[in-house]
């Protein structure tokens, strides 16, 4: 019986194979050392990326509340003809309460509160920071405005934004040093 030639080839190539393999297991210290640098720089490029999108977020979330809330002081005024002076008269658990990123509404504060959300009358020092810096002198006569300050890590990273506020009028704004455009760019119309 004849040997076939290729048939032993393919054996002590693949034993050769074998033993080579045997030798080299696992990474060396510069291609470890490369995959650590690519994950790094990969890193910093997301990570402000996600941040941005995270404050954005929460944002969103935030200005919902505002918004719902406004619709109840609506609904408040229909049934009395007055607006409601505090957050806990519009079935709300307190006066100041607390939002995360769910849009979960909580009496006190906690770590992952991203929001503080108050009513403030007119002539209080709430309605007095968000009159100065962005209402119409219409606004400043205005019964309440809602208003949203910033918690935790929200306040550490939204420099765009700061306080939004929402006033009886339908006016927004916040307290951040940007002009009219920018803010309804940034903080509103997203």
């Amino acid at each position: 019986m004849k040997k076939n030639r290729w048939h032993n080839d393919t054996a002590f190539n693949l034993s050769r194979t074998d033993s080579s393999m045997s030798q080299s297991r696992g990474f060396s210290l510069i291609e470890l050392m490369v995959a650590v640098v690519v994950v790094a720089i990969l890193a910093t490029i997301a990570l402000p990326s996600f941040r941005q999108y995270s404050v954005r977020s929460n944002r969103t979330v935030a200005k919902t509340v505002l918004s719902q809330i406004a619709q109840q002081q609506e609904a408040w005024f229909g049934d009395r003809k007055g607006y409601a002076s505090r957050l806990s008269l519009l079935g709300y658990p307190a006066d100041a309460l607390y939002i995360d990123s769910s849009g979960e509404m909580r009496a006190g504060t906690s770590t992952s509160s991203t929001y503080r959300v108050s009513l403030a009358a007119a002539g209080t020092g709430d309605f007095a920071r968000c009159s100065a810096a962005t209402a119409s002198a219409e606004a400043v006569r205005l019964s309440w405005v809602l208003v949203a300050e910033p918690q935790n890590a929200q306040a550490a990273s939204d420099f765009a934004c700061g306080t939004l506020c929402l006033y009886s009028t339908g006016q927004r704004g916040a307290t951040a040093p940007v002009d009219t455009d920018t803010m309804f760019k940034q903080c509103w119309a997203r």
